[in-house]
C-alpha cells in the first residue's frame, strides 16, 4: 500500500508546523524521489546530491524470544550550512511543495497522536520494504552523505523553539 493513498495531505503552514523545515526535514518513502527528480527536471542521480542517509527510527517488534529492537534507515532532504533544509527558499516556501516528501506533506504539529503513529508506521513499512529505497539510502550512507540522528535533529528543533 502506498501511504499517499491511504492518508490525507496536510495544508498547515503555520510556524509551529513549518519549524521543521529549519531543522529536520521530514523523510521520503520508497516513490518520493522519482517526483521530487521530475518536478525538479532533473535525474534521480542528479537528486542525490540533496539526499542525505539518516539512521532514521527506532523500531520494535515482537519475536518469539521477546521484543527486538531494531533500524529502519530513511533518506532525508539534504540540510544547509544553517540547518535549514536545502528546499527551502530565502522567502521561507519550499521549492519542492507540490511533490514534497511524505514526512514533510503528510505530517503536521496537529495531528493526534494516534493518527501521526498511523501515517508514520505505513511510511515505515513501505520503506523497510522496498529494496529499491534502501539500496539508495546505502549509496548515500557510503557517499559520505549521511544526516545527524534524530536526538541531535531534535535538539536542533528545541533551540528553535526557545
Amino acid at each position: 500500500m502506498n501511504p499517499r493513498a491511504a492518508f490525507l495531505r496536510t495544508i498547515c503552514d503555520c510556524k509551529e508546523c513549518t519549524r521543521f523545515c529549519r531543522a529536520m526535514p521530514g523523510p521520503l518513502i520508497p516513490g518520493d524521489e522519482r517526483l521530487i527528480a521530475d518536478h525538479l527536471n532533473i535525474t534521480v542521480e542528479q537528486l542525490e546530491e540533496k539526499l542525505v542517509a539518516s539512521p532514521g527510527a527506532t523500531c520494535a517488534k515482537y519475536t518469539p524470544a521477546g521484543w527486538v529492537q531494531y533500524q529502519i534507515h530513511t533518506i532525508t532532504p539534504a540540510r544547509k550550512e544553517d540547518g535549514t533544509c536545502v528546499f527551502l527558499q530565502e522567502d521561507m516556501h519550499c521549492a519542492i511543495h507540490p511533490v514534497s516528501p511524505f514526512g514533510c506533506a503528510y505530517f503536521d504539529s496537529h495531528h493526534s497522536r494516534k493518527d501521526g503513529d498511523d501515517r508514520m508506521y505505513a511510511a515505515l513499512v513501505a520503506t523497510d520494504t522496498s529494496p529499491e529505497y534502501k539500496e539508495l539510502w546505502l549509496r548515500l550512507y557510503n557517499a559520505g552523505r549521511r544526516s545527524p540522528g534524530p536526538k541531535v535533529l531534535r535538539q536542533r528543533l528545541a533551540a528553535i523553539d526557545s
